[in-house]
């Protein structure tokens, strides 16, 4: 993660950043979107995904026929004092319509046995629909 994060501070223009902080004399950036895109490839990223213990249980759940897409990532930043939410019960009421509809889906992969995780059988099966893809 180390060498993604320091290509995309060197250049965030140059990337679809998730975080950033621009003022006249500095860019904090602290996060990245598509991750699986050729200019931030990093061999341990595929190390990950190719783990036993991983795709292992990936693959037992969701079979062989997987899509990876548009995966970010995550680090600290190096001058903001930011807090980001990133606890999977915090409630951010911007991410309902006025009616309670949920406008937004939030993936995170369990590390660790998780009684809250829930999949959702088949669903990489199909192609993905505009709002999935917004």
């Amino acid at each position: 993660m180390d060498r993604t994060a320091a290509a995309v501070r060197a250049a965030p223009g140059d990337f679809d950043t998730r975080y950033t902080l621009r003022t006249e004399s500095e860019t904090d950036t602290w996060g990245v979107s598509h991750i699986f895109d050729e200019a931030l490839y990093d061999p341990v990223f595929a190390e990950l995904f190719e783990h036993p213990g991983v795709m292992g249980f990936v693959r037992a759940v969701l079979g062989e026929r997987l899509r990876f897409w548009t995966a970010h990532a995550l680090w600290e930043p190096s001058s903001v004092a930011y807090e980001l939410n990133w606890h999977k019960d915090n409630m951010e009421t911007d991410r309902y319509a006025p009616d309670g509809r949920s406008t937004h889906v939030q993936f995170n992969v369990c590390l660790t046995a998780d009684p809250c995780f829930r999949l959702v059988p088949g669903s990489h099966r199909r192609p993905l629909t505009g709002t999935e893809r917004a």
